[in-house]
């Protein structure tokens, strides 16, 4: 596959995916909106259905992604390179996702997550080889929309993990309550944490941010839950700040670029 087909198959992807995305909450596919599907699955972990709106900048910086490899300049970079067809890949899992999600079939729409998340793990771990990369273009149209891509699939697969569970759940053992979300939260702030300190990115850890304010929100009636996802918020929200100004990081690369 020449690189000249893949970057217009990337084009088409994107381009499939999003308008896939619109019409399934827009027509919408089943009869059933996003909103009318999760109130269906009464789990704790579920973040506040304002946090979706993540999936609007996610898209946006796709879209920056998808035009910026048509610059002869920028798609010379190892970052482009290494991504080869995956992000097709990614772009058809995460629509046959949506597609089985909105016709409720909740373990088939599982495993295409979790395979979504795999291929994005393999992008986000080929784009950060060498680190963040000295070009800001590279670093804000490559690096961080996967980040953002990565972080938030991984906050939402454990929420298809819950939601799947406590459909089949056959051993009473209370997979929306307290307890298995208290465990889905130390498992986010983990992963987030590892991922955060050995790539020094704070894009991902703000993600997890994001989805542990929402989760908080969306559990206000709930102490342990509420005070729980705002406190390990707020202690990863102080890792990215003090990973902004570290060296490399994001910001701190733009100042030594200038050098």
């Amino acid at each position: 596959m020449t690189n000249l087909v893949l970057r217009w198959l990337n084009v088409l992807a994107l381009f499939a995916m999003l308008l896939y995305s619109w019409v399934a909450d827009a027509r919408p596919l089943n009869g059933l909106t996003t909103a009318e599907i999760s109130s269906r699955f009464l789990v704790a972990i579920h973040p506040e259905l304002y946090a979706l709106a993540i999936w609007g900048a996610i898209y946006v910086l796709l879209i920056g992604f998808v035009l910026l490899q048509f610059m002869p300049s920028v798609r010379k970079h190892l970052e482009f390179k290494e991504i080869g067809p995956w992000f097709v890949i990614s772009c058809l899992l995460q629509s046959a996702s949506i597609l089985l999600w909105h016709y409720l079939y909740t373990v088939p729409s599982l495993m295409l997550s979790i395979a979504l998340l795999l291929a994005l793990i393999v992008i986000y771990t080929r784009t950060r080889s060498q680190g963040w990369s000295a070009d800001p273009l590279v670093r804000w149209m490559v690096q961080v929309p996967f980040s953002l891509y990565l972080g938030w699939t991984f906050v939402m697969a454990l929420v298809r993990i819950s939601e799947a569970l406590h459909e089949f759940n056959q051993g009473g053992f209370d997979f929306s309550g307290t307890v298995w979300t208290l465990l889905m939260i130390f498992i986010m702030v983990a992963v987030a944490t590892m991922a955060g300190i050995n790539f020094r990115d704070p894009a991902f850890i703000g993600t997890t941010v994001w989805g542990l304010m929402a989760i908080g929100i969306a559990n206000s009636f709930n102490d342990t839950v509420f005070y729980t996802a705002w406190s390990f918020a707020g202690l990863l929200l102080l890792l990215a700040v003090s990973m902004l100004w570290g060296e490399p990081s994001i910001v701190r690369r733009k100042v030594l670029d200038r050098v």
